[in-house]
């Protein structure tokens, strides 16, 4: 973030026991009247929407149409607009899915991969061979994250296939990279946590670590 003085404030005001998130939104806001340019004021803002007790992915959504409007190439605002309309608001749209398969051949292969995650889930209901094939395309542009191996694993276990979906599931917590314990501080509205943590998998809590480990 460009002014590392009104970051500062935000983090402070959310490092508080008894914390007013609506005044450190304010203050976010109020810096992007006047600098919509800065990127990562913009991710702070839509991070900051979806934590306790706001969990506001509605709101949240809007700011990134609003920040899409300013930067409207990229690609780590479509992903997040995706994230949440796919699991917090009650799908992804048609032309947002059609934005995404687009995009998959004309980023980097770690957003690729990110991209072929979400629509895996977006596909998952009606199309499960799209789903295992998205997943797979998703392990193929970026071996490194988890949850695209986890995902599959989880499938083919569903469906019996044992070695396969535990050999997958390994190759997936081979890849965590962070676990999470009790009372760890982190920044709490830092867009790369949030998508290791919430998206790919490489961060993850302890709980969640042992969940799956039990399952290999």
């Amino acid at each position: 973030m460009r002014d590392e003085q009104v970051l500062s404030t935000v983090l402070r005001l959310l490092e508080q026991k008894y914390v007013s998130i609506e005044q450190a939104e304010k203050i976010l806001e109020e810096y992007l009247d006047k600098n919509p340019e800065d990127k990562d004021a913009w991710y702070r803002l839509v991070i900051l929407e979806t934590l306790a007790p706001l969990e506001d992915y509605e709101r949240a959504a809007s700011y990134l149409i609003s920040a899409l409007e300013v930067h409207k190439e990229d690609i780590l605002m479509l992903i997040l607009l995706a994230f949440f309309k796919g699991w917090y608001l009650g799908g992804m749209d048609e032309a947002l899915v059609s934005k995404l398969h687009e995009k998959i051949n004309s980023t980097d292969s770690n957003l690729a991969s990110i991209i072929c995650y979400l629509l895996a889930w977006h596909h998952k209901d009606e199309h499960i061979e799209k789903f295992v094939h998205l997943l797979e395309s998703s392990i193929r542009f970026c071996s490194r994250y988890v949850t695209n191996y986890v995902d599959l694993g989880v499938h083919h276990l569903g469906y019996g296939r044992k070695e396969e979906g535990k050999k997958l599931l390994r190759l997936g917590l081979e890849n965590v990279v962070k676990i999470y314990r009790s009372n760890e501080e982190y920044d709490p509205i830092d867009v790369t946590r949030f998508i290791n943590e919430r998206i790919t998998g490489v961060y993850m809590s302890e709980g969640n670590y042992l969940s799956i480990k039990e399952k290999t």
